[in-house]
């Protein structure tokens, strides 16, 4: 990488994928924490919304969803070879968490075949807030299984859990 510039990492990575054709199609998400002054940086590639919960408010897991726009954005990494980026920056406090995951969770189904959802990853992450994120991670992952109802998952289940100090 030559540059902490999310959306440049983005555009470069979506021409070397596009190049490849549709067989190489991926998400990604790119994510830089400035220490200097406490911001999260954070651009999507048709990857799901990191969830973030502010610990000062001791509010709900919410979304970091890039704002709209006019033309396509964010798309899945080799989809169009142009395909622009947005990248964010939130302020962050001590305490505070986010959450990255795959699709693979949320679009893990219950022997009835409902989907968990995004809702539902937020549901686990807020039953367990005033734990450590090691155990908080195994807690959620504990929950996706039972979930599941002893089911294989259909995709892969990744979890990343961050907590500013």
């Amino acid at each position: 990488m030559e540059t902490l510039d999310g959306t440049t990492v983005l555009e470069q990575l979506n021409r070397l994928i596009h190049a490849h054709g549709l067989r190489a199609l991926t998400t990604a998400v790119v994510a830089g924490f400035y220490v200097h002054d406490s911001s999260l940086s954070i651009c999507y590639g048709g990857h799901p919304p990191a969830l973030f919960r502010q610990e000062a408010r001791a509010s709900n897991w919410t979304r970091l969803d890039p704002p709209p726009s006019s033309v396509p954005t964010n798309l899945l990494l080799g989809a169009l070879p142009d395909t622009l980026y947005d990248q964010m920056v939130f302020q962050l406090h001590s305490g505070d968490r986010i959450a990255l995951y795959t699709d693979g969770i949320t679009e893990c189904e219950n022997p009835e075949g409902t989907q968990l959802g995004v809702e539902g990853l937020c549901s686990f992450l807020q039953q367990r807030e005033d734990q450590k994120l090691a155990t908080l991670k195994q807690g959620v992952i504990r929950e996706l299984s039972k979930y599941a109802g002893g089911k294989s998952y259909e995709d892969d289940i990744t979890l990343l859990l961050m907590e500013i100090r």
